[in-house]
């Protein structure tokens, strides 16, 4: 419920205390014990909106459903939550076939966080969760543990640092504005080698190219960067630096996805939104209520033949929306995606929509934002801008 998803907010603020997470843990499930483990399906896409309710039913007198654990819609996501006090839990591999099997989502990729031993700690192991369904979801393994990231698990929460950034911007750089000026593959050589432990021959196999042209490569960032991949200490910086790096984009893109979450899910809550366009030197206003997520944009929807989608294709526009305390402005171009499954995907959050629309019908239009940014104003508070 909305009441959970805002409680999942507070315990995994970076403000939070321990002693209040604890406190907010308690009032989403009473019966939590100290010990916990936290289970991240990532879903993206596939997760139309009203379809966790099918998932909560199938999880409901499951295995998987004991008063210590807990199923909820988060994010982009499902967390499953397990928690004990004496007994042992179950391993990891026998709780994500359970999930894949009780909940039918056999291909979803799957983070899982470390044990910890102090439910005032739920917000790290939340967090932990999600970073791992990122690696997951990256790189198709089905499930990764954050104990499985390796030196990732210290690198991630501290991505954004300066003087980490500054270190690994310091050795990236000229290898990107090489790859850039030669459309070359340094980086993706570089990520490989590194994601694969600096092993040649694992990533001699994700690329399909031979090793001997993957050390070709590693001499070239070693003649950019002074870093010679051969020495240990010099091949430790080269892999520091990638990893610094890869780790901030994951982070991004997490922290982008809960930004368009927040925003679509007060959209949602107004349940209806005024949609500003231009017609000539004619402002034109009217009330929408379509909104989604697809593929990390915010879409909406209307009809090709209408004089809304005319003013709007290409164009500048921005919407409102007033839930009785708070009100939104939303500001960007849209843009018509014409494919046909950003089309189905709105229409099976929207299914009442199908009597008038068909995503294999030519006029069935979708608009996603670009360069968008959002800001959140009240009588009682400063504005809040997030750009998405």
């Amino acid at each position: 419920s909305g009441r959970i998803e805002r409680e999942l907010d507070i315990i995994t603020s970076e403000g939070t205390a321990e002693t209040d997470v604890l406190e907010h843990a308690r009032l989403i499930n009473p019966s939590f014990e100290t010990q916990h483990k936290v289970f991240y399906i990532f879903q993206g896409d596939k997760l139309v909106r009203d379809s966790f309710a099918d998932y909560y039913r199938r999880y409901t007198g499951s295995p998987l459903d004991i008063p210590e654990s807990m199923l909820a819609r988060y994010e982009r996501g499902i967390l499953y939550i397990t928690s004990w006090e004496h007994k042992a839990g179950l391993g990891d591999a026998s709780i994500v076939e359970a999930i894949r099997e009780e909940l039918r989502i056999p291909d979803a990729a799957i983070g899982i966080s470390d044990t910890h031993y102090y439910l005032g700690e739920l917000g790290t192991s939340i967090k932990e969760a999600m970073y791992a369904s990122l690696v997951a979801d990256e790189d198709g393994s089905g499930y990764v543990t954050f104990s499985e990231l390796g030196l990732m698990r210290p690198v991630f929460p501290l991505s954004d640092n300066k003087v980490m950034a500054d270190f690994s911007s310091a050795i990236l750089s000229p290898i990107m504005d090489f790859d850039l000026e030669n459309n070359g593959k340094l980086m993706e050589t570089l990520g490989s080698w590194s994601r694969h432990g600096m092993s040649f021959p694992e990533a001699a196999e994700e690329l399909h190219q031979h090793e001997n042209t993957l050390r070709y490569r590693m001499d070239k960032i070693g003649q950019l960067t002074g870093l010679d991949f051969k020495k240990a200490a010099e091949a430790q910086q080269l892999n520091m630096a990638y990893l610094i790096s890869h780790c901030k984009e994951l982070r991004s893109r997490l922290l982008r996805r809960q930004q368009m979450e927040k925003v679509y899910e007060f959209i949602k809550k107004c349940g209806t939104y005024y949609l500003a366009t231009a017609d000539g030197d004619q402002p034109r206003v009217r009330p929408f209520g379509t909104i989604d997520i697809f593929e990390d944009k915010l879409y909406i929807q209307t009809g090709k033949g209408k004089d809304v989608f005319k003013q709007a294709n290409g164009a500048k526009v921005e919407l409102c929306c007033f839930d009785g305390e708070k009100w939104l402005r939303l500001a960007g171009t849209l843009v018509d995606d014409d494919r046909v499954e950003p089309k189905k995907h709105m229409l099976d959050n929207y299914p009442n929509l199908r009597a008038m629309y068909d995503e294999n019908d030519p006029n069935t239009a979708v608009l996603y934002f670009k360069d968008a940014v959002a800001t959140f104003s009240s009588f009682t508070a400063a504005p809040e801008t997030i750009e998405l």
